[in-house]
């Protein structure tokens, strides 16, 4: 049985390795809140050319150019490693 037990927890571990890699959301402020994978903070204000977006693992994050949707209500940008990110106003 308790070989049963390791071999599940090992089969597991990539499992949960994964789910680091999934989207979160952030309160961005001003009421917006941002969508990335591995998103730990981010700043949006209407009208901005850059969100501020840090990623996990990272110490820090920086601020990326953004495209606004028409209505002004979404924007998105890429980070320096690919990272895709999505900011919606609430």
């Amino acid at each position: 049985m308790r070989n049963v037990v390791a071999a599940v927890a090992i089969l597991a571990l990539p499992l949960f390795a994964a789910t680091a890699a999934f989207a979160g959301t952030v309160s961005a402020g001003n009421g917006w809140s941002c969508t990335a994978a591995g998103i730990q903070n981010a700043s949006y204000r209407d009208g901005r050319s850059s969100a501020y977006i840090h990623l996990s693992p990272y110490a820090n994050g920086k601020n990326y150019p953004v495209a606004v949707s028409a209505d002004g209500k979404t924007v998105t940008g890429v980070t320096t490693n690919g990272t895709k990110f999505t900011c919606k106003k609430q």
